[in-house]
C-alpha cells in the first residue's frame, strides 16, 4: 500500500507542470547514485562559452508588487564586464516568467528563449574588459512551490503579507540572472513598489523611500558580493525593532529587527537572544562580515516550515518561540542561529558550485553545536551530536553532487545529509584531531582565509589539512564522495570479549576510536581484520559519539 501511494503521488507530480522539474531527484541510477540528468541540465549548470564569456559586475532589480492579483512586474538592468569575444551570453528565466523586452546599451542581433534559458546575442563581438548594460522587462505570475518563489498571504489582521524565497526553488522564477554560484555580482540594487499601506524589507541597506499614483517604491542597495538566491524581498505591516549590540572590536552596532506590528512586543523579546549569539560567533570566526556596510537584519516572514539565509536580511518564520530549552538555563532558537552562522558560512565563504553545497550546510549546521557548547558546556555538545543522528537520512546520496547541473540539494531526503553529515563530519575530525584549541583556530583562520571567495570541497580541505599540520583528506573523501560512511561492526560475548572491524571504510585511514568500559576507557583502531579487546562486562560498553566522531555501529551476533 505504501509503495503504491508514492507511486499515485509521484505519478501526480510528474503531470503537474510546477513540480515537474523536481521529479528526477526521486529517480536515482544504481551506479552513480545520483538522478540521470539530460543536456539540458547539463546546459544549465555549465561553465560554457555563452556563460564564462561576462562576468556580473550588479544587478539593478525593480519589482513591483500587485498582491491583489498575486502577481508582479519587473526590469532588470544587468552590468557585466565581456571576458571573451563571445557575443552571445545564456541567463536563467523560467519559461512561464513572460519577457516582453530585452534591451542594451550596445546593438542587439537577437534574443531567444529555450526551456528555462534565455540567449541574448550582440550585433558585433563583444570587447574584452569592456562593460556593458543589459535592460529586460517582464512579468510573471509564477507558481507557488512550497514556501517560494513568492508567497502571497495575509497576517492576522487581514493585511498583506509578501515573502520571496528563492534558494532550491531558483531565482530565474522571478526574474532573468545567471543562476551560478562562482559568479556573484558585485553589488545589487533593489527597488519594490508596493501599495501605500505596505512595507518593504530588504537586502542591504534602504536608501529612499518615493510615492506616486498611490504606492510606494522602497530602495534598497547591497554592497556587497552576494549569492543570487539570497537576493530577496518582504512586504507587509512591518515594525522596525532595535537591538543595541557592541561588537568584538568595541564598536556600538545596530542588529534590526522587522516584525510585523501584531508581533512586535513578542518578537522584541524573542529577539534579544541576538546580542549572545552574535558575540559567541565573533569570537569563534572574526567579525560579522557586513557591519558598516550592509548592516545585520533579521525579517519575521510568511514562512511556516523554517527559515531563510538572506545575506543582511535573514529571514525567520511566523513563529517566535524556542525550541532548545534546557532547564535552568537560557532557552534559544536553534534556527535563528543556523541562519546567523550562513552569514559567515555561505553567504562571506560561498561554494562556487551547487554541488558542494555541504559547505554551506554543514559548517553552518555545527556552528548551531558551537553555541551550543559555549552555552551549555561539552555535555549537551555531545548530546546534540547524538540527536543528529536522529534525523540522519538514508546514506543513499554522497553529499558532493555531480558538479555542471546546477544541482538541487533541497529536494529531497537523501540530499539532505549535507546539514547532519556534514556537521558530523567536522565534529570526527575534531574529535579524531584531540587538539581542540588547533581546530578551532582552523575554522577561524579558515573563515578569514575564503571570506567574501567561492571556493569548492578541494579547496576547503586543502587549507584545512594545512593548518592542522595533519592530511586528513582520507577522511574528508570516506564522507564527501561515498554515500555510506565508515560503519564498524563488533560483537561481545557474556565474558566481555569484544570483537571489531571495519564493515565499510570507503578509503583507509587510522580512525581513531574511543570504548569505555566501566571507568576505564580504551583507544581502538579498527581495520578490516577482526580484533578483540578484553574489557570488564558486555553491558558496561559504551560507544560514545562525543570521545570519537561519528561511525555507525552495528551490533552483530557474529562474524562472516
Amino acid at each position: 500500500m505504501q509503495r503504491l501511494l508514492i507511486l499515485v503521488l509521484l505519478a501526480g507530480v510528474a503531470f503537474s507542470c510546477k513540480y515537474r522539474p523536481y521529479v528526477k531527484y526521486y529517480f536515482q541510477q544504481k551506479k552513480t547514485e545520483f538522478p540521470r540528468f539530460n543536456k539540458t541540465a547539463h546546459l544549465q549548470g555549465e561553465i560554457n562559452e555563452n556563460r564564462e564569456n561576462y562576468d556580473v559586475n550588479e544587478y539593478d532589480l525593480m519589482i513591483r508588487l500587485f498582491p491583489e492579483d498575486q502577481r508582479f512586474e519587473g526590469k532588470i538592468k544587468i552590468s557585466f564586464t565581456a571576458k571573451t569575444a563571445n557575443p552571445t551570453l545564456q541567463l536563467d528565466a523560467f519559461r512561464r516568467l513572460s519577457i516582453n523586452s530585452v534591451s542594451t546599451d550596445h546593438k542587439l542581433a537577437d534574443w531567444r528563449r529555450k526551456k528555462d534559458m534565455l540567449f541574448v546575442t550582440f550585433f558585433e563581438p563583444l570587447k574584452v574588459g569592456e562593460k556593458y548594460e543589459l535592460d529586460i522587462a517582464f512579468d510573471g505570475h509564477p507558481p507557488q512551490i512550497l514556501e517560494g518563489p513568492i508567497m502571497w498571504k495575509k497576517d492576522r489582521t487581514g493585511i498583506d503579507w509578501i515573502s520571496s524565497q528563492l534558494e532550491g526553488v531558483g531565482p530565474h522564477y522571478v526574474f532573468p540572472c545567471k543562476d551560478l554560484l562562482y559568479d556573484e555580482p558585485d553589488s545589487v540594487q533593489i527597488r519594490v513598489e508596493v501599495p501605500l499601506e505596505l512595507r518593504v524589507v530588504a537586502n542591504g541597506t534602504l536608501q529612499k523611500v518615493t510615492s506616486e499614483k498611490g504606492r510606494k517604491t522602497f530602495h534598497y542597495s547591497v554592497a556587497n558580493p552576494i549569492n543570487v538566491y539570497n537576493i530577496s524581498f518582504n512586504a507587509g505591516n512591518y515594525t522596525q525593532i532595535d537591538i543595541p549590540y557592541t561588537d568584538i572590536n568595541g564598536v556600538d552596532r545596530n542588529i534590526e529587527v522587522q516584525a510585523i506590528e501584531i508581533d512586535k512586543e513578542k518578537a522584541a523579546a524573542f529577539y534579544q537572544q541576538l546580542t549572545t549569539h552574535m558575540a559567541i560567533y565573533e569570537e569563534l570566526f572574526g567579525p560579522f562580515p557586513w557591519w558598516g556596510t550592509d548592516g545585520c537584519r533579521f525579517v519575521q516572514t510568511t514562512h511556516l516550515m523554517g527559515a531563510m539565509e538572506h545575506q543582511s536580511a535573514i529571514a525567520m518564520g511566523q513563529d517566535l518561540t524556542n525550541d532548545y530549552t534546557p532547564a535552568n538555563a537560557m532557552a534559544i532558537n536553534t534556527t535563528l542561529i543556523h541562519e546567523l552562522a550562513h552569514e559567515w558560512w555561505g553567504n562571506s565563504v560561498s561554494a562556487n558550485d551547487y554541488a558542494h553545497a555541504w559547505i554551506h550546510e554543514g559548517f553552518a549546521t555545527y556552528s548551531e553545536a558551537l553555541i551550543i557548547e559555549k552555552l551549555y558546556g561539552y555535555r549537551d555538545y555531545g548530546d546534540y551530536f547524538s540527536e543528529f543522528l536522529k534525523y540522519y537520512s538514508e546514506n543513499k546520496r554522497p553529499m558532493v553532487k555531480p558538479e555542471g547541473v546546477r544541482y538541487n540539494s533541497w529536494v529531497h531526503h537523501r540530499d539532505q545529509d549535507i546539514y547532519f553529515k556534514g556537521a558530523l563530519l567536522l565534529h570526527t575530525i575534531r574529535k579524531q584531531l584531540n587538539n581542540d584549541s588547533l581546530f578551532l583556530a582552523t575554522m577561524k583562520n579558515t573563515y578569514k582565509h575564503f571570506a567574501l571567495k567561492n571556493i569548492d570541497s578541494k579547496e576547503l580541505v586543502a587549507y584545512f589539512n594545512q593548518e592542522l599540520k595533519v592530511d586528513y583528506t582520507m577522511l574528508f573523501n570516506n564522507y564527501l564522495y561515498y554515500s555510506s560512511p565508515p560503519t564498524m561492526e563488533y560483537t561481545i560475548d557474556t565474558q566481555g570479549s569484544l570483537k571489531y572491524r571495519w564493515k565499510t571504510l570507503n578509503e583507509p585511514f587510522d580512525f581513531r576510536l574511543i570504548v569505555r568500559s566501566g571507568d576505564k576507557r580504551f583507544t581502538i583502531y579498527p581495520n578490516n581484520e577482526i580484533q578483540t579487546l578484553q574489557l570488564k562486562s558486555r553491558e558496561l560498553v559504551d560507544f560514545n559519539i562525543a570521545d570519537f566522531g561519528y561511525v555507525i555501529t552495528e551490533l552483530v551476533e557474529a562474524f562472516d
